[in-house]
């Protein structure tokens, strides 16, 4: 929520606090976490190369890594953090969508290498050493805590990742439409990877849900795309 703030005309609206009062007040979270599964053409199915009367088939177990029996059916799911300013600033490979959220997350280190990297940076002391956190929702029990996770308590912001996940398929509605992916016959890992990329640079041209909700705004297109390593 936001505290209120008097107008020009004298009449009360609402603004979004600063990073420095959110912290005064003990809210430090930072980026919120989930993971969505993307449905995929069955794979290995029919029989090996031309086929024919007694050709050999494609071994059922290709099929069963990518099944989900949560879902009931076959997925690569795609873990990431969002930002309230709608930038998808972390997402891991796609995978299969058999593991659960929390073991994928663990996999990954993700949330070492966030605490490392706020460690580092020279505001981290002014926090009183204690980092920023991801939130996440209750798939994120983890034994033992994580000190930069926090899980389930703020139902309310559980939203914010599946108007990530809603904004994404807006733009690229082809992520339902399970017989374009075909993880044998496509680089499907890389496509899912570059939609996200074409994703924030849509957020920085447009904004979305998130940095509406948030009222923050999002990068330009040029801050966004002079950050991190230059290819020469």
């Amino acid at each position: 929520g936001g505290s209120a703030a008097e107008s020009e005309v004298g009449e009360p609206t609402l603004r979004v606090p600063t990073i420095q009062e959110s912290l005064e007040h003990g809210f430090r979270v930072f980026a919120f976490i989930d993971a969505t599964t993307v449905s995929i053409d069955r794979p290995g199915g029919g029989p090996v190369h031309l086929g024919g009367p007694g050709a050999a088939r494609h071994d059922n177990q290709e099929q069963q890594v990518f099944y989900s029996g949560h879902k009931k059916h076959h997925g690569l799911k795609m873990q990431t953090c969002t930002l309230p300013n709608g930038i998808t600033y972390h997402a891991l490979e796609p995978t299969s969508s058999r593991p659960h959220d929390s073991s994928i997350l663990q996999d990954s280190h993700c949330l070492d290498r966030f605490l490392q990297s706020q460690q580092q940076a020279a505001w981290y002391q002014a926090l009183g050493d204690r980092p920023l956190l991801i939130h996440g929702d209750s798939a994120y029990l983890l034994d033992p805590v994580h000190p930069v996770l926090q899980s389930g308590r703020l139902k309310f912001l559980r939203i914010t990742e599946e108007f990530n996940y809603g904004g994404l398929k807006r733009v690229f509605p082809v992520l339902d439409y399970k017989h374009f992916w075909r993880v044998k016959q496509s680089q499907v890992v890389s496509i899912l990877s570059v939609m996200l990329l074409f994703k924030n640079a849509h957020v920085c041209l447009n904004g979305d849900e998130v940095s509406a909700y948030y009222e923050m705004h999002p990068p330009s297109l040029q801050e966004y795309t002079s950050q991190g390593p230059r290819i020469p």
